[in-house]
This record gives structure tokens, C-alpha cells and sequence, in this order.
């Protein structure tokens, strides 16, 4: 008689199922947090599944379910990047496996992946009925799981600020970079190119920066004509366009950028956190308060 499923996997099972099916169905990416709703629209859950563990203060069926992912991507079925999730041809596969193969096949690669490198301790067996929350893989996911809390609150307050604000943000941000500003354009009519910035004080040296900077732009349409717009200023050897908003670009947009004859970088809501991060100890005491932050520090591991 084959043993009983532990609820801790029967829950792991429908969650990661859910979640490979909801990739799929858009395009193979997700932000975390649209990914995570559409789990629950898909999902219905017990009611011990809805409590939360004392230790990390989580529900019990998403830190399940983020414990558990780690082995798809030890397997290479998921990646993750910035906060947002990713399906690989080998995750669509997988996901034709069925639920219950998915997190067996997935426990596998888990655990040859940790023999590998040289772990010894198997995090989670057929025996397991419950998941050890303090435990490098959960704790690891834990910590995935409040970065990616902290960069939506972060998003948020970008969603509130004025939108010269937010121009001048990126401007400092620029500027912190190592390009020297020459132009932000003043409050009023919209005109195009809102920053230009050079690699020298003077503006001698090639390429010139335009940047187009818009707080929001559709999302739930192609925004293609917003990148051709910005290229169409732009000379071929001489210019660089860079397109910075607050809220994301379309697959289409982010296809023409990739193929334009003239270099277009585009930076969304995500990679305009992670660079504001990533710069933030040298920006101006002024300028930080344009996007103030506070650095939190958790235990790392080993592994």
C-alpha cells in the first residue's frame, strides 16, 4: 500500500502545479506578486493552509509553497529574476508530468543538486510532515520573500510621489552613475526627451544619454509607440536612448528596444529599485530623500 501524501507536499503539489500553469498561461513570466494571486484564484486551500507559522509569521501554504520552489529551481525549471518569476522549456515539460510527478522529479534534482555540492542534509523526505521554517532552504526563501515585500512597498511610494519628483529622481540617479547632467526639462508640456546627460562635463564625448521618463505607462497595451517615439530623436552613433517608468513594458516593447538598430535600454519599475539600491550610498543627502531607504540586515548562510 503506497503511504499516505504528507499535507505539507499535498499542498506543495497543488501550489507549484498552479503556479507552472499560471507561467504558461502568461507568457512564461510573472511578477512575484501577480503570480502568487493567481495561485490563490486557482487554488483552493484548507484551512490549517491559511494559518500562519509562529516562526516567520508567513501563511503556512506560502512558505510551503517558496520552500518547495527552490527545488524547481535547482532543477532548472523556474528562474527568478528582480522579482519577477520565469518558466524554462524544461518547466513546461515538467509541468506536462502532472502534480504529483512535478514535485517528485523536482525533490529529485533537489537532492542530487545538494550531494553535489557537497550537502549532506536532506531538508525534506517522503517521510516529512511538516517543513523545518528554520531550516537554509526555507530561510533563504523567507528572505526572497521579504525583499520582494520590501521592493513593493518601495514601488508604491514611487506611485505616489509627483512626477517631477520622480524626474528628478532619475536624474540624480543618472548623475550618481557617472554621466553629467545638461538638460531635465522644466515642468510643463510634455516635450519629448526630459533629460540629456553626457560622459564628460563639456559634452565632447560620444555617445549622448536622451532620456525619456515617464512615471506610468499602459501596461495593459502595447507601448511599442512609446519606445519609437523616443527613437525617433535619436542619431545612430551618436545618441543612446534610455526610457525609465515606473511601471513595467510590454514583451512587444522590450522586443523592439532589443532589435533597434539604435541602443534603447529600458528601465522599469523593478530595475530603477535595484539601481537606486545599488548607487544609494553615494547619492547626495538631498537626493535621498528623493527615494529614501533603510537597510535591514538578516543572517546569510553558507550554502
Amino acid at each position: 500500500m503506497p503511504k499516505p501524501i504528507a499535507p505539507t507536499k499535498m499542498s506543495a503539489m497543488k501550489t507549484l502545479y498552479a503556479a507552472f500553469e499560471a507561467l504558461i498561461e502568461n507568457n512564461g513570466e510573472l511578477p512575484r506578486k501577480e503570480l502568487i494571486e493567481k495561485i490563490t484564484q486557482k487554488v483552493t486551500f484548507e484551512n490549517w493552509e491559511l494559518e500562519r507559522y509562529e516562526s516567520n509569521g508567513q501563511l503556512k501554504w506560502l512558505t510551503i509553497f517558496l520552500f518547495y520552489s527552490i527545488d524547481c529551481l535547482k532543477a532548472g525549471w523556474i528562474t527568478k529574476n528582480k522579482g519577477i518569476w520565469y518558466i524554462t522549456d524544461q518547466g513546461r515539460s515538467a509541468y506536462k508530468l502532472g502534480k504529483e510527478q512535478l514535485l517528485e522529479k523536482a525533490g529529485i534534482a533537489y537532492r542530487e543538486w545538494r550531494t553535489s555540492n557537497g550537502k549532506i542534509k536532506d531538508t525534506h523526505t517522503e517521510e516529512t510532515e511538516d517543513i523545518d521554517v528554520t531550516d537554509t532552504q526555507i530561510q533563504q526563501a523567507t528572505i526572497d520573500e521579504l525583499t520582494a515585500q520590501a521592493n513593493e512597498g518601495i514601488g508604491k511610494y514611487l506611485d505616489t510621489i509627483d512626477e517631477y519628483i520622480f524626474q528628478d529622481l532619475c536624474a540624480a540617479l543618472i548623475r550618481v552613475m557617472g554621466y553629467h547632467i545638461d538638460f531635465i526639462a522644466p515642468r510643463g508640456k510634455d516635450g519629448g526627451i526630459d533629460i540629456v546627460a553626457y560622459k564628460d562635463p563639456l559634452g565632447f564625448e560620444k555617445p549622448r544619454l536622451k532620456i525619456q521618463v515617464k512615471k506610468r505607462i499602459e501596461t495593459n497595451k502595447n507601448n511599442t509607440d512609446e519606445i519609437k517615439i523616443l527613437k525617433s530623436v535619436l542619431h545612430k552613433g551618436e545618441d543612446i536612448g534610455i526610457f525609465i517608468t515606473g511601471s513595467t513594458f510590454t514583451k512587444d516593447a522590450r522586443t523592439f528596444a532589443r532589435l533597434s538598430d539604435i541602443h534603447i535600454k529600458l528601465i522599469d519599475r523593478t530595475d530603477l529599485i535595484e539601481l537606486w539600491k545599488s548607487n544609494y550610498s553615494r547619492l547626495t543627502d538631498a537626493e535621498k530623500l528623493l527615494l529614501p531607504l533603510q537597510p535591514i540586515y538578516f543572517l546569510g548562510s553558507n550554502d
